[in-house]
């Protein structure tokens, strides 16, 4: 009698991932790791690192021009300022107009001595309180009035006091007069106005004098010619003549109201400084501020960075402040400056080499990513480093994940950055581009020996420009629309949607197909959720699971969606639907609801089929 066999079951293969990562588009989705996307859409990580759907976001007030800046200025209370197009107003919701005289460029703001300084690449601006009155005024209105001279004899001499202010004209020389002393000679010729002349009377208070009276004014010499000689000073040592004039120098106050950029920087980090730059007039220029004073700028008080090379920011690195310059394949691409006082208290800032090679694109790409100092190149996003043995500082990748399509990217020099929680935003050609400072791996394949960072990528997110105040999250876009992230899972009237790809499995086997036998995927548990499961085999998606995972809730009652299930654990969402006979699959996520959506964990069961592949599609 024959005895037959039966066929052994074929073996039952299962693969398990329980840690996810972001995003790899520099990968072939084939090697893609198992823990992140060739292709996601609108996911970001929790706290855990697990991947979730993003926030949605509202409108909070259509302005009607592109919003070019956005700004905070605390001086005992809080004041929200919006540039938008030319204009430059107070207040999200309910805005108030300040200035209709600003540039519609692209802008930037700090906070100094309680206001809040602003440039536009036109003007040097100013709001704040004045008196009783708060108003935005151009700086030079108010900038400040040096003492150039001081201690100074009637025809020369004296001492070097202040350098002049690049801000406005005026200056004053104080005169240390001698008995029959008449004619003073200024510090400056050509002037343009005698604004003020002071005397020292008897008592020691001064007295204004008054021109065609008591003096007359030879401008083109720069003197002062009194009536009646002003005599010594009555107080042994103090200067007992001053003169308030202005000299115009063709150029000066649009070196500092063509600058675009600036950086917070000082002497042993104890002060607090403004440097100013983005002048394409003078483009490897900078230019530093008194003391918690923007107002004043000296004449004096400027570098020149290299070569003609444009400088786009600055970061502080320790003790040093790091310069960046755009890349033009010969000059040094960041310099680092350090500083110090002199004798006479005067700051002296030096500048050396730092890196080479790696120059940045963008003026508002900048941002420290924790203690991380953040700029976009075109070769993506990198940080400046220090090499813990030898002390070179040089220039890391930290955008390997994502390199292959960001480098891609057009118009790369309008590209916006902030850090907001633990977060780097870069936002360009309406999507955005996202690092967690959380999550940390070395790649080694990527050029850079240091970490990288994982990466999510946003789309529909227009944004120009940034804003965080605490935990309120704005963007401003291009057609004027001020906008707020929010729970609510729209952005603005249209629901998030969002979706997640994994890598394209071969199972590590290319010569024989393979059957799926069961998928699982376990969601995140939300009130509200669902998910729409995919298999993608050979370019073609077909939908295997759409199924809701909702949670029963007295204070969330939906009877369109009502659910008896009280459990607030993980769901696991479990598919049978075979895909048979293939040599590689996919699978995609989908939620396209305006709800919350994430996932912990996926498990599959496949096996391995006796045929064996022979070629064609």
């Amino acid at each position: 009698m024959a005895q037959f066999k039966v066929p052994a079951s074929p073996k039952l293969y299962t693969v398990n991932i329980e840690q996810f990562k972001g995003v790899d588009f520099s990968n072939n989705p084939t090697q893609v790791a198992n823990g992140r996307s060739p292709d996601a859409v609108n996911m970001i990580s929790n706290q855990a690192g697990f991947p979730i759907k993003t926030q949605g976001f509202e409108l909070v007030y259509d302005f009607g021009a592109r919003i070019n800046g956005i700004y905070r200025l605390y001086d005992g209370q809080e004041h929200l300022l919006i540039h938008a197009g030319n204009k430059l107003y107070e207040g999200f919701t309910e805005p108030t107009l300040l200035s209709d005289n600003m540039a519609d460029e692209r802008s930037m703001g700090f906070q100094m001595s309680e206001k809040l300084w602003l440039l536009d690449g036109a003007s040097f601006k100013v709001f704040g309180k004045f008196e009783d009155m708060y108003a935005v005024k151009d700086v030079t209105e108010i900038a400040y009035v040096p003492t150039t001279s001081i201690a100074r004899g009637a025809a020369s001499g004296g001492t070097s006091f202040e350098n002049v202010n690049l801000l406005q004209p005026k200056r004053k020389n104080s005169f240390l007069a001698k008995k029959d002393e008449t004619t003073f000679q200024l510090d400056a010729s050509e002037i343009t106005e005698v604004l003020e002349v002071k005397v020292l009377d008897k008592s020691g208070e001064w007295v204004v004098k008054t021109v065609d009276t008591d003096y007359t004014v030879d401008l083109a010499l720069g003197q002062i010619k009194f009536t009646t000689a002003p005599g010594e000073s009555p107080v042994l040592g103090r200067d007992n003549v001053e003169v308030l004039f202005s000299k115009t120098v063709n150029g000066y106050t649009d070196r500092i109201n063509k600058c675009t950029t600036y950086g917070i920087y000082g002497v042993g980090g104890t002060d607090n400084r403004v440097f100013l730059t983005g002048n394409p007039e003078m483009a490897n220029f900078d230019w530093f501020s008194a003391v918690d004073d923007p107002s004043y700028i000296g004449d004096l008080n400027y570098s020149r960075i290299g070569q003609s090379s444009a400088i786009m920011g600055y970061r502080k690195i320790g003790e040093y402040m790091s310069i960046h310059k755009e890349d033009n394949e010969q000059d040094p691409t960041v310099y680092l400056r350090s500083g110090y006082l002199d004798n006479n208290n005067n700051p002296v800032f030096s500048v050396k080499q730092g890196v080479v090679g790696v120059g940045a694109v963008s003026k508002y790409a900048f941002a420290n990513l924790r203690d991380d100092p953040l700029f976009l190149s075109r070769q993506g996003v990198n940080a400046v480093v220090t090499n813990s043995i030898t002390g070179t500082r040089f220039a890391q990748d930290r955008s390997y994940y994502i390199n292959a399509r960001l480098t891609q990217e057009q118009n790369m020099e309008d590209a916006a950055a902030i850090e907001h929680n633990g977060f780097y935003y870069l936002a360009m050609n309406g999507h955005v581009y996202v690092a967690d400072s959380r999550q940390k791996t070395y790649e080694k394949n990527a050029v850079s020996e240091s970490y990288q960072y994982e990466w999510y990528y946003l789309d529909n997110r227009d944004a120009r420009c940034w804003f965080a105040n605490d935990d309120n999250f704005y963007f401003g876009r291009t057609d004027g629309k001020l906008c707020k992230f929010n729970d609510l899972m729209f952005d603005l009237d249209e629901p998030t949607k969002a979706y997640w790809t994994t890598p394209l499995f071969t199972f590590g086997e290319l010569i024989h197909y393979k059957t799926l036998k069961q998928f699982i995927l376990m969601l995140n548990p939300y009130l509200k959720s669902s998910v729409d499961i995919y298999y993608r085999v050979k370019s073609v998606e077909k939908l295997v699971k759409s199924q809701q995972s909702d949670i029963f809730d007295f204070n969330n009652i939906d009877f369109e969606r009502f659910t008896f299930n009280t459990d607030d654990g993980p769901r696991l969402m479990a598919t049978n639907r075979k895909a048979k006979k293939f040599m590689m699959i996919q699978f995609l996520f989908k939620n396209e609801q305006p709800e919350s959506f994430g996932f912990l964990q996926l498990a599959l069961n496949y096996i391995i089929l006796n045929a064996r592949y022979k070629g064609g599609s």
